[in-house]
């Protein structure tokens, strides 16, 4: 199963799905709240608004966090390649499935549930 969830202005909400998520937006915030399936992918972009990400601590994705202007956080343990303040890109676990978000100007937060 896929959840696709896609607009141009306001909040888009995803909770509690096992499921890769697709999550696009021009203006406004993205919260998801799901586990990623083994071998699954989570696309979370934004071109203006924060996005925030709560998964299991046990995920298992290689991980890549972009920010343009905000910070990006986690409480994660990452296996880091590459980090400044507004990018975090590394490795959940074994690297089993994929997490992608980004967003041009907004704050990244991913945090372990």
């Amino acid at each position: 199963m896929r959840v696709i969830a896609s607009q141009v202005n306001g909040e888009i909400f995803v909770c509690g799905t096992n499921s890769d998520v697709d999550a696009s937006q021009a203006n406004g915030t993205i919260e998801v709240d799901a586990s990623l399936p083994l071998n699954g992918v989570m696309d979370l972009s934004t071109a203006n608004g924060a996005i925030t990400l709560y998964v299991p601590s046990d995920t298992s994705a290689d991980l890549s966090c972009i920010s343009g202007t905000g910070t990006v956080t986690t409480n994660l343990a990452v296996d880091v390649t590459n980090q400044t303040k507004n990018t975090l890109i590394g490795t959940l676990g074994l690297g089993d499935g994929a997490i992608r978000i980004s967003t041009a100007t907004g704050e990244i937060r991913l945090w372990g549930i």
